[in-house]
């Protein structure tokens, strides 16, 4: 599932005046099923979700806490290690990751129109989210550099360079700090695709 098709479906359950819940992947080491960057919508009325964050009881515990947290917008970092048992019911991977779980309602409806036609058109940016510890959501899209004050905010240069250096990249995210303030930032570039066919085990 693509940010895309996450983005769209946002749109529409907003527009419904259905509120929802936003959990991305901010960070991971070690071997983990879901990667930096891996999106999954949670919706509201029981509508079910869109995308991934890697599957399993961690995906699962996600979709509760994010269900949880719909009735108002706010925003929360979870940090899991991952066992290295059998026993352990949160998997034998042995890596650790972080989600970044984020709720909205219709006042980010414009912000997710405005994702859904930059990826749409090709025309990119880098999508900024603080990881707020007053718990409010706050994300932007920015294109340019001109609009480094988005939303009010004023960014350090060390994150004000992370930003430039997202853009340029194209990485599906990373985060940056300076400060009190820390972000996740993601490019909206698209990025190439290979398709390979043959025969093999793999």
């Amino acid at each position: 599932m693509d940010n895309l098709a996450v983005f769209h479906k946002a749109v529409s359950s907003l527009e419904r005046e259905q509120p929802v819940g936003l959990v991305t992947v901010i960070a991971a080491t070690g071997s983990t099923p879901g990667k930096v960057g891996y999106k999954m919508l949670v919706l509201g009325g029981n509508d079910g979700t869109v995308g991934t964050v890697g599957g399993g009881l961690l995906e699962a515990r996600m979709i509760d806490e994010a269900r949880k947290m719909l009735s108002r917008p706010t925003s929360c970092v979870f940090h899991f290690e991952l066992g290295e048992t059998p026993d352990d019911e949160k998997g034998i991977c042995g890596g650790a990751a972080e989600f970044l779980i984020e709720t909205f309602d219709g006042t980010a409806l414009p912000l997710f129109r405005e994702l859904s036609t930059a990826v749409a058109d090709g025309r990119g940016g880098v999508l900024v989210s603080i990881l707020s510890p007053d718990g409010v959501p706050r994300k932007f899209h920015l294109q340019g550099m001109e609009q480094m004050n988005a939303g009010g905010i004023e960014f350090s240069p060390e994150i004000a360079a992370a930003i430039r250096e997202a853009g340029a990249s194209g990485e599906t995210g990373r985060k940056a700090s300076a400060g009190a303030m820390d972000v996740f930032l993601e490019s909206l570039a698209l990025r190439p695709e290979a398709v390979l066919f043959g025969a093999g085990h793999l």
